[in-house]
């Protein structure tokens, strides 16, 4: 009965979240011939910087499609601004296993849409595609320029032992280094600093924080445009409906069906939300306490005319690892999506066998399973949640190599966002 509910809740919950989205939010754009239209973008706080975005000159009006082509800037309210701008951009792959062996950076002219990062005398802008990160920066209204960065395979050779020998290592041309320091001069950004500063998003919005404040004591930055890290931390008991099966290869008299059970669960939820898409994904890890008892007699087989008892006693920390996807109902209430792995460890685990008086104890071992959930939260404080728990194999001790089980369950979570 309840495993219907639960399936019918996920199934309903499913659709519902599918036709869920995001809102339409006060904006503007720029068109080519520099006519500002005031409208309502559709704000999905873009990871990859877009070529198009969906507009509504109304509220309530027809959502429409606008080009890169067409579009030289726009912005949604407190967010970051977008201009489309003819950049040389370097296309080589920053991933460890696809760097090629030439230090020489290719450059490419291409139209994008630049996301504005930091925007006083200093402009840092932000491009970003796939696994493609690339920075961009201009001062005092001159032409945006490339940050210049890439990482490349170089082979270095030496001699051991009287055998010249060679190595692959990772190099880095960071050209962007002399960049800022030839055009960001002011008092306090002194050249170590400079030197120390990353090709990451972190490090270069601090440096330019830090010189346009020293060009001008009243600059402030936009906060809201630029997404941090947030996170939640939440109480979340709840109950499990778990059943479990053993069968034994060498001995049927070993083999069980243990019934389901309805058990107390109680976890901590760490979430962090990532910062893109407006908190629409976050991860999230959840370690949590829970116990299965149940006790079943087995009856005699022609191999025995004596009957069995087994008892399972199943104590563990489970910590499921996932991410989860919000689509947002109103202001106040959404509904989600988790998808993760959960890894159990035992706590003092066992199933006991008694027959005649004599006990056989197996062990369980440490192993894992996928979990699926979909949820309700409301007020970004009080959440109810339905779980599935795949199968689990629960036995890892090699010294019951014959014994196999298919452990799962649904679980009802409820929940409650401490800060």
């Amino acid at each position: 009965m309840l495993k219907n509910l639960i399936s019918g809740t996920l199934l309903i919950g499913s659709l519902t979240l599918c036709q869920a989205q995001i809102d339409f939010e006060p904006a503007y754009f720029i068109n080519n011939a520099g006519a500002k239209t005031s409208c309502f973008i559709r704000n999905v706080d873009w990871k990859n910087n877009p070529t198009s975005f969906e507009y509504k000159l109304t509220e309530d009006g027809v959502a429409e499609t606008a080009m890169i082509a067409n579009v030289k800037e726009f912005k949604v309210n407190g967010e970051a601004r977008y201009i489309r701008e003819v950049v040389k951009m370097n296309r080589s792959s920053d991933s460890n296993n696809s760097l090629d062996s030439d230090k020489t950076i290719q450059f490419n002219d291409e139209q994008v849409f630049l996301k504005t990062i930091s925007e006083g005398e200093a402009k840092l802008y932000y491009f970003e595609e796939n696994n493609l990160r690339r920075f961009f920066f201009s001062v005092a209204d001159s032409e945006i320029e490339p940050l210049i960065y890439k990482r490349y395979i170089k082979n270095e050779q030496f001699v051991s032992q009287g055998f010249r020998k060679s190595v692959n290592k990772i190099g880095t041309v960071g050209t962007y280094k002399q960049q800022l320091w030839n055009d960001l001069k002011c008092d306090g950004l002194s050249r170590n600093y400079i030197n120390s500063v990353k090709y990451e998003l972190s490090d270069l919005n601090e440096l330019f924080e830090k010189y346009n404040r020293c060009k001008d004591p009243l600059y402030r930055q936009d906060e809201d445009k630029n997404a941090q890290f947030e996170f939640n931390v939440t109480a979340r008991p709840g109950l499990d409906y778990t059943s479990l099966s053993v069968t034994n290869t060498a001995a049927s008299t070993r083999n069980v069906d243990f019934d389901q059970q309805l058990g107390f669960r109680l976890g901590i939820e760490l979430e962090g939300y990532l910062p893109f898409n407006k908190n629409k994904w976050s991860f999230i890890a959840e370690p949590t306490y829970h116990s299965y008892k149940s006790e079943k007699e087995i009856p005699p087989t022609g191999f025995s005319n004596n009957s069995s008892v087994a008892v399972v006693d199943y104590k563990s920390i489970e910590i499921p690892l996932g991410f989860r996807h919000y689509m947002y109902l109103s202001d106040s209430s959404s509904l989600f999506l988790n998808v993760g792995y959960v890894i159990d460890i035992p706590l003092s685990s066992t199933v006991t066998y008694t027959t005649s008086g004599n006990n056989t104890v197996v062990e369980f071992g440490s192993n894992g399973s996928f979990c699926f959930g979909m949820g309700f939260k409301y007020d970004n404080k009080i959440s109810i949640e339905a779980r599935y728990l795949s199968k689990r194999e629960i036995f890892g001790n090699a010294a019951f190599a014959t014994y196999f089980s298919d452990y799962n369950g649904f679980s009802i979570i409820f929940g409650y966002s401490l800060f």
